[in-house]
């Protein structure tokens, strides 16, 4: 008797990515960070604390788990990061979002 997988490897890697979105965007900083690098692009960690007036630290928690999700590009210069939206797949996760409210 052979057995046969009902989810491929390929399906499990896209749930993951998508496990990684909905949760990097499930808690309110990461959702207000959204919202500043939409008006702002390219600013590094510590503007978007003092933006946001929080810790440094809980920032780049935060900017991490975006970053992995893809939603992320950033820019090194010199000994900085500077973050700004992967506009092109959050503008796809948005279309995904939508068409799932919809059923």
């Amino acid at each position: 008797m052979t057995s046969t997988k009902l989810i491929t490897n390929e399906f499990q890697q896209k749930i993951r990515s998508a496990f990684k979105v909905l949760n990097a965007l499930n808690e309110k900083q990461p959702q207000q960070i959204i919202h500043l690098l939409k008006r702002e692009s390219n600013i590094n960690a510590l503007t978007i604390s003092e933006e946001l007036e929080t810790t440094p630290i809980l920032i780049q928690e935060h900017l991490e788990s975006l970053h992995a999700a893809k939603l992320l590009k950033i820019e090194e210069k010199e000994d900085q990061a500077f973050f700004s939206l992967d506009r092109d797949r959050l503008a796809r996760i948005s279309l995904i979002i939508k068409g799932l409210a919809r059923t």
